[in-house]
């Protein structure tokens, strides 16, 4: 024992005589229980490890690099510089190693086998089926205009039709971490809003407001507000007949009270003659299917309709069928009201039904049942001074899947590597924008900019593809559309290279299986965690503990000599899937083919069919195990990493809340 004490106080001694450079380059060399070791050693050491520069150096290398998020659990609700990585210099030393320090214990715990929970709720949500769960992104209303959002996973917006009143929409908004005497386990109603009828579609903005362009005076107060689209079909006071409807709502959770605005509040409505289904939203756009009871000039027919984006702000009424009048090219005495541009499907996206569409920017993306096809879509193009005309937007790129989806699920990535490639952006000098070709002479003007090309980030796609049988392939794939860092828009071309490198690489493929006429649906949140349910039938032994709504839970032990669950149970498990960087230009594929004009027909892709197994499954992590029950039921999912939380929703109408940290 005197030996090694002896040998420590050598090692003490040498450590105090080195220089602080070198003490600094070695602390840089450890991970973090190291640090907090070596801390121990004297005080002299002990003051060094608490310098900025080691908590710095460990936030790059350790959680920025690795794309992990800073968990709000870990930091001041009102610090956001740290929640949006800006500004790191006026965070002290002590809050941006307590931060660093949550967010890898965080990290720890949720890519564990099966995560511990914090908490575990079960809520009413006064409906008879939770059909939607989303967390919203909600900016603060004291913060600056361009900052992140900053309540991220605090406001969660559960969406369903009554219990007594089939008839009947529910939209809640509530505070999951209300902490007054109102609130039931950490959980509080702010927020209501009801409708007549049956929801046909509900889309949401995942960007949050209305993004800063041609915002108009009389409708400054929804800005940082969540927006909402909802197409719904409902009966006509006084008769039988069948009406139908868009509606654009804005939900402001943290708003101060607007005179008679409550939290969710209806923007804008149009009554339509026939049903529309409401695709995506992007601020001022909305995409929308919409019938076409027409064939084109071969004789094809238009079997699941057309899609359009529609400028919901400047139009003052909606077409919601395509007619024989409004083809290509032709007017319509009221194309002046609608401010709307079709777009146009590729030769294999023809009769295909569209599963998913995302705005990204200036390019709306369009997933088919086994094609992904992008469209250039400036601010010019829907603009003041563009043409009433009927318009048709023709695709850029397109891709084809060997095989139709099933679901899908798509997110853009929060990437520290391209933000840092951006900030040195020769193009837009970094300011995110270049002018746009329509409006080079009055670039100053938000609404007459593009995006410059260093703003898009990787999309992360997670897919469960079709099979010939009644339930869905028993494999989900994840695939990652990188973005292609030789293409710059400089605002000059009409229709400028898409930003995106063709085709997604597939980079994950993990076992998930759903049985005969079985349920699964997906959730994927910024920083790449995927989760899932699925009906994984494993043996498993019951044990005593019980869930948040009294049913036993199922531990995920194997039970020797113990039949599966047959025909109930579900799982719901989650992957924290990385990114995987490659070269730009090496990935151009043949899959890919670019459509200058409307005349030019997409090459057809390569006969040979995909791997269903990547080359990168041995970067992915083990499957987390985040809950399971021998019962089914969850209709609905939502996740936030940066809070550690998942929702799930239920055919009782009743939602629970997990929080792991």
């Amino acid at each position: 024992m005197a030996l090694v004490e002896g040998q420590a106080r050598v090692l003490r001694t040498m450590l105090t005589t080195l220089d602080v450079d070198v003490l600094l380059h070695i602390i840089s060399l450890l991970n973090v229980e190291d640090i907090l070791s070596l801390r121990l050693t004297s005080r002299q050491i002990a003051s060094i490890t608490r310098l900025r520069t080691v908590w710095h150096n460990v936030l790059t290398r350790q959680v920025l690099t690795q794309d992990i998020p800073l968990t709000r659990s870990y930091s001041t609700s009102n610090n956001r510089q740290l929640l949006s990585y800006n500004n790191l210099a006026e965070i002290s030393p002590s809050e941006l190693e307590h931060a660093v320090r949550g967010a890898l214990h965080a990290n720890e715990n949720w890519q564990r086998e099966r995560p511990s929970r914090t908490r575990a709720s079960r809520i009413q949500a006064r409906v008879g089926r939770v059909d939607l769960l989303k967390f919203l992104k909600v900016h603060s209303f004291v913060a600056e205009a361009d900052s992140d959002e900053v309540n991220d996973g605090r406001f969660l917006m559960s969406f369903g039709h009554g219990r007594e009143s089939p008839s009947e929409m529910h939209m809640q908004v509530w505070d999951t971490e209300a902490t007054g005497p109102d609130a039931e386990e950490g959980v509080q109603l702010v927020g209501f809003w009801s409708g007549r009828g049956r929801a046909i579609k509900l889309a949401m903005d995942e960007e949050s407001g209305l993004h800063g362009r041609a915002i108009g005076p009389d409708i400054q107060q929804i800005s940082r507000g969540t927006m909402v689209a909802i197409s719904r079909s409902f009966e006509t006071l006084g008769s039988d007949e069948i009406s139908f409807s868009l509606d654009i709502l804005c939900i402001s959770p943290e708003r101060p009270p607007l005179g008679h605005h409550p939290n969710v509040h209806t923007v804008k409505s149009f009554i339509l003659p026939g049903p529309v289904i409401a695709r995506a939203l992007y601020g001022r756009y909305v995409a929308l299917q919409v019938r076409a009871d027409i064939t084109d000039e071969l004789g094809q027919g238009y079997a699941h309709g057309i899609l359009k984006v529609v400028d919901w702000l400047r139009s003052t009424k909606l077409n919601s069928l395509r007619e024989l009048g409004t083809m290509p090219g032709a007017s319509k005495s009221n194309d002046e009201e609608e401010v709307a541009i079709e777009l146009a499907f590729s030769a294999h996206g023809a009769n295909r039904a569209v599963r998913h569409v995302q705005f990204q920017h200036d390019w709306v993306l369009v997933f088919r049942e086994s094609v992904l096809e992008m469209y250039f879509l400036p601010p010019s193009v829907l603009g003041a001074s563009a043409s009433t005309r009927a318009r048709v937007l023709h695709p850029v790129a397109c891709h084809q899947w060997t095989w139709r989806i099933d679901s899908v699920v798509v997110t853009e990535r929060v990437s520290w590597m391209h933000e840092r490639a951006a900030l040195s952006c020769v193009t837009c000098n970094g300011r995110g924008y270049v002018p746009d070709s329509g409006h080079a002479s009055t670039s100053d003007k938000i609404d007459q900019q593009i995006t410059c090309a260093c703003r898009y980030r990787p999309l992360s796609i997670a897919v469960r593809f079709d099979s010939f049988f009644p339930w869905p392939v028993n494999l989900l794939h994840h695939y990652v559309l990188d973005v292609d860092q030789s293409v710059h828009f400089n605002g000059l071309e009409a229709t400028p290279q898409a930003p995106y490198i063709l085709f997604p690489t597939l980079m994950h493929t993990v076992p998930s299986s759903v049985r005969l006429f079985g349920h699964s649906i997906l959730a994927m949140d910024r920083f790449g965690t995927l989760v899932w349910t699925d009906n994984e039938a494993a043996e498993y032994r019951v044990s005593q503990d019980t869930s948040a709504h009294g049913e036993a839970e199922v531990e995920a032990e194997h039970a020797p000599g113990r039949s599966s669950y047959g025909d109930s149970g579900e799982r719901v498990a989650g992957q924290r899937l990385p990114l995987s960087s490659r070269p730009g230009s090496e990935a151009k594929a043949a899959h890919s083919a670019p459509l200058p004009s409307a005349d030019t027909t997409v090459s057809e892709p390569d006969s040979q069919p995909e791997a269903l197994v990547s080359l990168h499954d041995e970067l992915a992590p083990a499957t987390s195990l985040f809950g399971m029950r021998t019962m089914d039921g969850w209709c609905s999912i939502a996740l936030s990493e940066r809070a550690g939380r998942i929702a799930l929703g239920d055919t009782d109408g009743f939602f629970e809340l997990w929080d792991h940290f």
